[in-house]
């Protein structure tokens, strides 16, 4: 289940980012499903992957973006709906001292934010 952003002028991000494993999570399940709480939206740190399970992904351990906590949310009654969240990076330790908030990073950013905030019709 991933958002469909393409609808909204926001494909060109390519916020799925089909280039890596787990670089992506959130969306609904039908066009016609209803959020019950204020979504959320993580950004994960320097050179993370979105959703990863670390080795097993092909990853190094901690590259596990949000999953564990988006596992716990979810079992505490959130829905995958009402969470989202998009690799930044290269999801690659060997390329951390490369990575920086430039301007395209900051755009990308902010918008997978406005994409979120469109496609949820949250405030």
């Amino acid at each position: 289940m991933v958002m469909n952003l393409s609808y909204s002028g926001y494909s060109t991000f390519q916020f799925e980012r089909p280039d890596i494993k787990c670089g992506t999570f959130g969306g609904k399940s039908s066009s016609t499903q209803k959020l019950k709480k204020i979504p959320v939206i993580f950004i994960h740190g320097n050179s993370d992957v979105a959703f990863g399970r670390g080795t097993t992904d092909g990853y190094v351990a901690w590259q596990t973006g949000f999953r564990s906590l988006a596992t716990y949310l979810v079992a505490q009654g959130w829905d995958k709906s009402e969470l989202y969240t998009t690799t930044w990076g290269p999801a690659d330790p060997n390329q951390a001292q490369n990575n920086y908030h430039s301007k395209k990073t900051v755009m990308y950013l902010r918008a997978f934010v406005e994409a979120v905030l469109a496609y949820t019709k949250a405030k």
